[in-house]
């Protein structure tokens, strides 16, 4: 494995840490990213693709609960009254 990917899997465990409660799209970009990368790696026989996918299905995730949180608060702050 390449050092890129051992530090983007870490970055991902820290991250389902961190959102452990609840459901939410970190994890949904998780189980997205493991179903897809379990089908490919089936198909491809490479199980370093696994490890990829898991990693940006959870970044991903990251990202779009971070967008919805903070569109959240401009919503908030700018649209009440």
């Amino acid at each position: 494995m390449s050092p890129l990917l051992i530090v983007l899997m870490t970055i991902s465990g820290l991250m389902l840490l961190l959102h452990f409660r609840g459901r939410n799209a970190v994890w949904g970009g998780t189980t997205m990213g493991i179903v897809v990368g379990v089908a490919i790696s089936f198909i491809k026989y490479n199980r370093v693709l696994l490890a990829w996918s898991f990693s940006i299905g959870t970044l991903s995730g990251a990202f779009f609960e971070w967008l919805g949180r903070g569109s959240q608060q401009v919503k908030r702050r700018y649209l009440s009254h």
